[in-house]
């Protein structure tokens, strides 16, 4: 193919991109936003129950990130289908992700149950401990709600359909302020409930969701041209096995990332108080950060499958290039961002001096390294999308805890870099992974085919 041909392609493909990222990086911005609501509502009872609130929600989020992994699975599933116009496979991808989360409902909902054994194990205070264990409990209820709606939206996400996910987190949004007045500190012949409170505001956002979700979802026909009645082949043993073995290295890819940040959120509470804090406010600024990659390695997740499904594997490959350049390009933006914003932008956090000074020096570190978070985020998207979730599993593994959580202890401890090692070590952590990423799909995406074809017509064959 001549030069100005791929040129042409690539910049063809920018469009549709962020066409389809603006409304996820909104989506994802505006679900993150109901956390900081909530985090910042229950401050207002006090630094013990905030405390408790942040330790009860990493354990929530440590383990339904696996069970996200694991349905994340449909994700080349659902977007080479609707490539390939082919809704029979559409169907049966979206029954066997209510399948796969109706399975995975038992299990997190024991994860939630032992969640005072497995804090209390990991060496938190026991105060604390007692508290998150009843916030965590007390959101259980609303489980069913939180795995239907996540199947639910990357199902719609593959197909391009997002109008849908926009508008519902945009009503859960409104709806969660007023929950959370009300359950946390009483109204309307409510009690105040406390940090409990917090716990039912969350989950009964999260029934809003799905149930919004699904309200909307039929009301404008987003199933049609991708659903078939339910019948025995939707329980086909062979395809669910497809499915998990797409899912499983998707789930242990987040599962590494997250807890690598979990263990050195651990690592920096042995350095002190004024120290934790600064890591988590930064840490904050960062996440925030993170979900406009996310929305970018979403849709590249979405165009590079539904271009595959249609058997244009050159233009899948463009597809993914461009997606990289993006958010390459916005994270740089976003890091420069957050250099010139420096002591402005953490004030918003924090006003404790010793907390600002010391967040203040990990600022450039965190920018720079943002940039590499950013790509190899894409990065996965794209391979996620062709359907190569296992090569995303084992760089993720090589470059989280192999090569991060090792170094940060070193340069932390060892060294005696303190905090600064920390996220000097997630700096080559990220590098590292972003590089390997972006080589293997540099290499192998030039003999992409299609999934259907991969898997010896999986799917196909169930007509």
């Amino acid at each position: 193919m001549s030069i100005s041909r791929t040129l042409s392609i690539s910049r063809s493909e920018i469009s549709p991109l962020i066409r389809l990222a603006a409304p996820i990086v909104f989506t994802q911005v505006s679900m993150m936003m109901m956390g900081m609501v909530d985090i910042w509502m229950v401050s207002r009872l006090g630094t013990t129950s905030l405390a408790a609130v942040a330790l009860g929600d990493s354990w929530v989020f440590g383990t339904v990130v696996i069970a996200q992994g694991l349905i994340q699975g449909l994700d080349p599933l659902v977007t080479q289908a609707h490539g390939a116009r082919d809704p029979v496979a559409l169907g049966r991808s979206l029954q066997r992700g209510i399948l796969l989360a109706l399975c995975l409902l038992p299990v997190v909902t024991l994860s939630w149950q032992f969640a005072q054994d497995a804090l209390m194990a990991l060496g938190q205070a026991e105060n604390l401990v007692t508290i998150a264990d009843q916030y965590v409990n007390a959101q259980i209820f609303s489980l069913p709600a939180f795995l239907g709606f996540f199947v639910l939206k990357q199902y719609l996400q593959g197909r391009g359909r997002l109008a849908p996910l926009v508008a519902t987190v945009i009503v859960a949004n409104l709806f969660n302020v007023v929950f959370n007045e009300l359950f946390i500190f009483g109204g309307l012949g409510i009690p105040a409930l406390g940090v409990e409170g917090a716990a039912y505001a969350t989950g009964a956002s999260r029934w809003l969701m799905l149930l919004g979700m699904i309200f909307l979802t039929v009301r404008g026909r987003y199933l049609q041209g991708g659903w078939v009645p339910w019948s025995r082949r939707s329980f086909s043993p062979r395809a669910m096995k497809v499915l998990l073995l797409l899912g499983l290295p998707i789930s242990v890819h987040f599962g590494v990332e997250v807890w690598t940040f979990n263990a050195t959120t651990l690592m920096a509470g042995q350095l002190g108080e004024t120290q934790i804090a600064a890591h988590i406010v930064v840490l904050k600024i960062i996440s925030f950060t993170f979900m406009f990659p996310w929305g970018i390695s979403g849709a590249a997740t979405t165009r590079v499958g539904n271009l595959l499904g249609a058997a244009d594997p050159v233009r899948a490959r463009q597809a993914g290039i461009m997606s990289l350049l993006m958010a390459a390009l916005v994270m740089t933006v976003l890091a420069a961002a957050i250099l010139l914003l420096d002591d402005r932008l953490l004030g918003f956090f924090s006003d404790d001096p010793l907390v600002l000074t010391s967040a203040l020096a990990l600022l450039p570190i965190a920018a720079g390294f943002q940039i590499f978070d950013g790509v190899q985020a894409v990065g996965a998207g794209v391979l996620r999308g062709a359907g190569q979730t296992i090569p995303a599993a084992a760089i993720g593994v090589i470059g989280f805890p192999c090569l991060t959580l090792p170094l940060a202890y070193h340069l932390a401890f060892r060294i005696e870099m303190g905090l600064a090692g920390i996220w000097w070590a997630f700096f080559c952590g990220l590098l590292v992974v972003a590089i390997l990423l972006v080589s293997w799909f540099l290499v192998v995406s030039r003999t992409w085919k299609p999934l259907m074809r991969r898997i010896g017509e999986a799917q196909h064959t169930e007509k």
